[in-house]
């Protein structure tokens, strides 16, 4: 099974959107457009991406959050709509980000899981409960979609997954169903240490907690988003089992800077393990993605574990 690992859109879209809609944090959103985000994810880069991902033999794609900017319904219209052109609804599954919950009525309203329900939710889900983590079968693979966004004060991006979440998930991965696949961690936020401003405003909470029920109930990758650069490390070890974590970067992001240009994953998942990884990084020179090789994860050091 080869699965694709998107994160990070930012796909804007203020088509129809009035200045009302700007009467809410938005308005920092609108403001950090104007300024230092304002043409730094392109939907040009990623139409070459759905164009580069048709010739790649993908099974499923799953998205880690971010898929817009200001958690628009015309912004969650335009990104259902660039996905439908090149795969069907359970082709996909996606998760929110911090991004995606922009604003309290966004939240409230459910704007985000309504409108990417069927990418979710493999059976009838009753949104005004807790939906996540869902559990989506893929045969051989089982992925666990968490919603790690969080209501923050303006200016604010950090993570946390509730104990409701923990609880649901352990009891979703002690279904024999799962016990014998190979499961997959997706939420936004990211568990590697940053520094200074980032440690303050955008590291997920808890994060030790949520990491030790993940290595004990049978998670065999995690996968992330929030951070725009591409980040590989590893939950538990030791004499507890030792887990891969890896982030893709943003998928649209039109930079010089080869460490942070866009860029998406692919996994391929054979007997229960993962045995190969492509990395699709995007040239601006040529507007084209070209391969490059996944780093060896037996390589990776011991200071790499979280």
């Amino acid at each position: 099974m080869r699965i694709a690992h998107l994160s990070d859109l930012h796909i804007l879209d203020l088509k129809g959107v009035g200045p009302r809609r700007f009467l809410n944090q938005r308005a920092f959103g609108a403001l950090n457009l104007l300024t230092a985000r304002r043409n730094l994810h392109s939907p040009l880069v990623f139409e070459c991406l759905l164009e580069d991902a048709l010739e790649q033999r993908i099974d499923h794609v799953v998205i880690t959050g971010d898929l817009s900017n200001l958690a628009l319904q015309s912004e969650f219209e335009r990104v259902s709509a660039y996905l439908r052109i090149v795969w069907d609804f359970d082709q996909v599954s996606v998760v929110p980000g911090n991004h995606d919950y922009y604003t309290a009525g966004t939240r409230r309203s459910r704007r985000f899981e309504k409108a990417f329900y069927r990418y979710m939710f493999p059976d009838f889900c009753d949104l005004d409960s807790d939906p996540y983590p869902y559990a989506k079968s893929l045969g051989p693979v089982t992925l666990f979609g968490f919603c790690s966004a969080a209501e923050t004060p303006p200016l604010m991006s950090w993570g946390q997954i509730d104990q409701a979440q923990m609880m649901r998930f352990v009891a979703l991965a002690n279904e024999p169903r799962t016990r014998e696949s190979y499961n997959i961690a997706l939420l936004h936020h990211y568990f590697h240490d940053t520094r200074g401003l980032l440690a303050a405003t955008s590291r997920l909470r808890e994060r030790e907690k949520l990491a030790e029920l993940l290595v004990d109930n049978g998670i065999d990758l995690v996968l992330h988003g929030h951070d725009h650069r591409a980040h590989v490390g590893f939950l538990g070890g030791g004499k507890r089992r030792r887990i891969p974590v890896i982030g893709c970067g943003s998928s649209t992001a039109l930079t010089n800077d080869p460490n942070t240009v866009a860029r998406y994953n692919i996994y391929t998942i054979k007997d229960g393990a993962l045995t190969e990884w492509e990395i699709r990084r995007y040239e601006p020179a040529t507007r084209r993605f070209h391969s490059l090789p996944g780093p060896d994860l037996s390589a990776q050091k011991d200071e790499d574990v979280v």
